[in-house]
């Protein structure tokens, strides 16, 4: 019997090598601190003295240098064990969407975090190059646009890609946004797509996020303080409807699989509940800190209000 290799099973190595090599050299960790790592001895030393101190009061959470450290895990909550359960509707379909909203999810994350970082860092050394001739700091000129005086000024003021990308605790958060709008197009293609198919749409689903993101907000200043209206829910919804409407069959609707059953629902509605208590952290990331309180109080009355009527 000869050996047929499975063709996912080799994208997604080569995908994920790719990635790996991608991150190993575009990046670095930012804002972990800089404590050296001392040899066994030194270690045993310096425990001994520390224990022989006055106990200190724990440092806050902003001394770590990650004061968005809170968010990481409502938003692994939302996105990793609230979307992919709801994504357990379908009768004969449970168990491959749980694991493939679960994979595809990671696959997404590692991709989404890379090119949120590099585009705009790519995007500001065509502005240095542009713009190179521009004084420091700018100021406005009237004779042209808003935008052009935005563009110069951003010159000024953003990092190129001249060293490597340091990445924070913040820039993964920022990333499961974009895995928010995968999984969010995934639910319109359930049972529809096989696994190398949705390794493809997974790679253009996040490569078109950033890029409808960064134009949109990033390039062009347009607001979307939850980050989650136009960047991402109504995106994803987008995107998945059009793939949808290429991959799926005649009258889809009259298929009998096309069907929940009483396990598969209670499933997606355990996961629904997740989403619920994790959601006003989703919807309140974005915000500046001082507002963050508001909107997030604002987000969980509003919720409660939903569940009633």
């Amino acid at each position: 019997m000869s050996f047929r290799p499975n063709p996912f099973i080799l994208s997604l190595i080569v995908i994920q090598v790719l990635i790996i090599l991608g991150y190993l050299t575009l990046t670095f960790h930012d804002g972990y601190g800089d404590q050296q790592k001392l040899d066994e001895a030194r270690q045993q030393q310096k425990d001994r003295e520390d224990a022989l101190r006055e106990p200190t009061p724990a440092p806050e959470e902003y001394e770590y240098g990650q004061p968005d450290l809170s968010f990481m895990f409502d938003m692994n909550m939302y996105t990793y064990l609230g979307m992919c359960l709801t994504m357990t509707y379908l009768r004969k379909y449970a168990y491959t969407s749980l694991g493939m909203s679960f994979l595809m999810g990671c696959l997404a994350q590692e991709w989404c975090c890379l090119l949120l970082q590099w585009i705009p860092l790519a995007h500001c050394s065509y502005l240095k190059q542009n713009f190179v001739n521009v004084g420091c700091p700018y100021g406005n000129n009237p004779e042209l646009t808003q935008f052009e005086n935005l563009q110069r000024e951003l010159s000024c003021t953003c990092d190129s890609l001249d060293e490597k990308i340091g990445l924070t605790i913040s820039d993964f958060i920022r990333g499961q946004f974009g895995v928010v709008a995968v999984l969010v197009s995934y639910g319109a293609l359930l049972g529809k797509v096989n696994p190398l198919q949705m390794l493809i749409i997974v790679v253009m689903n996040v490569a078109a996020y950033v890029g409808n993101k960064f134009l949109c907000v990033d390039y062009r200043g347009g607001v979307d303080n939850t980050g989650s209206l136009y960047t991402t829910h109504i995106f994803g919804a987008a995107f998945g409807l059009g793939c949808s409407m290429v991959v799926s069959g005649r009258r889809p609707s009259e298929n009998p699989d096309n069907a929940p059953r009483y396990q598969s629902n209670n499933y997606a509605i355990l996961g629904s509940l997740f989403m619920f208590v994790s959601y006003p952290s989703f919807n309140c990331f974005w915000a500046p800190a001082a507002l963050r309180v508001y909107v997030a109080t604002n987000t969980f009355v509003s919720l409660i209000a939903g569940g009633m009527f």
